[in-house]
């Protein structure tokens, strides 16, 4: 049954991405339009996503319980980081940023939470959930700069002064210091954040709609595939097992770290000028591929 979850769940989101890409066959995606969809996307959906995540999530009770699973996925987080910077030495500038901040943030949120609570149940959602907090401090700061770092300083003023690096800074504070919201507010921040896939899917199809099919032969879509959805995992379950971590707190960062690349990759390369085509291509590889990993992966860990 849970393997046939997963595979519907990427169903839905190829369905999404699929309308996306037909659209833009059709002419209904131009590219000024699709880059006017990206910068709301960017700097106005996902900040609200953001704040919202922060200030439902950060109650003491979630954070006495989900404490461990901020430490771990943090360790998991900081391990992809370094090994981005081993691993794609030789691989061209253009796409050598991209590799680097899709080994780092994968598709852990969109794919792995339905998964995760079908599984796991609210126990195991909870714990995902925590393990958005240091995912979402490293997607706005340490993985944003694999694509700014080049610029150095004004790199570094680039993830400060980021829409969502400040949605983080937002969310920590309402969470933390309890600062209450009106619901209205809370609503919106719950409508908007809930547009965040369907808007990510038809962006990503709509760039896919220009990607030739022999290009998703290069190889580096494989390399990194492997690395994500098969090496990052299989590490992760050997290192927290030999540490003797929570069982349910170690599977369910086992099964966020073999998810595939995450959607906002695609949209963050053409904000920021690097090959959007090729990250389009890195997510499709990737997802297709992890529909075949990931059932394999809850399998065993039910060994």
């Amino acid at each position: 049954m849970s393997g046939n979850l997963m595979f519907e769940l990427q169903l839905t989101m190829f369905i999404m991405l699929a309308i996306g890409f037909f659209c833009a066959k059709r002419g209904m995606f131009t590219k000024e339009g699709r880059e006017c969809l990206v910068s709301i996307f960017i700097n106005v959906m996902i900040p609200c996503s953001v704040v919202s995540a922060f200030y439902k999530n950060m109650t003491q009770d979630l954070l006495g319980k989900g404490g461990l699973m901020v430490l771990a996925f943090t360790a998991d987080l900081t391990f992809c980081w370094l090994i981005g910077k081993v691993l794609y030495i030789k691989i061209r500038s253009d796409e050598q940023g991209i590799l680097k901040y899709a080994t780092i943030i994968s598709n852990a949120q969109f794919m792995g939470f339905p998964i995760i609570q079908a599984i796991f149940g609210q126990e195991g959602l909870m714990l995902a959930s925590m393990a958005m907090i240091p995912s979402t401090i490293f997607t706005w700061t340490v993985a944003l700069a694999q694509f700014t770092s080049m610029d150095g300083k004004k790199g570094i003023k680039s993830v400060l002064k980021h829409p969502c690096f400040l949605a983080v800074v937002a969310g920590i504070l309402l969470g933390a210091l309890k600062i209450p919201l009106p619901s209205c507010m809370v609503d919106v921040l719950d409508r908007m954040g809930n547009c965040v896939m369907p808007i990510a899917m038809l962006i990503i199809g709509s760039i896919l709609a220009g990607v030739k099919a022999r290009s998703i032969l290069d190889w580096k879509l494989y390399y990194f595939s492997a690395i994500r959805l098969i090496g990052i995992p299989a590490v992760m379950y050997l290192f927290f097992t030999a540490v003797k971590l929570d069982p349910l707190v170690r599977n369910v960062l086992v099964v966020m770290a073999g998810t595939p690349a995450g959607t906002i990759t695609a949209m963050l390369a053409e904000e920021h000028g690097a090959n959007a085509e090729f990250a389009s291509q890195l997510i499709l590889v990737s997802t297709l591929l992890s529909m075949i990993t990931l059932p394999i992966l809850y399998t065993l860990l039910q060994l």
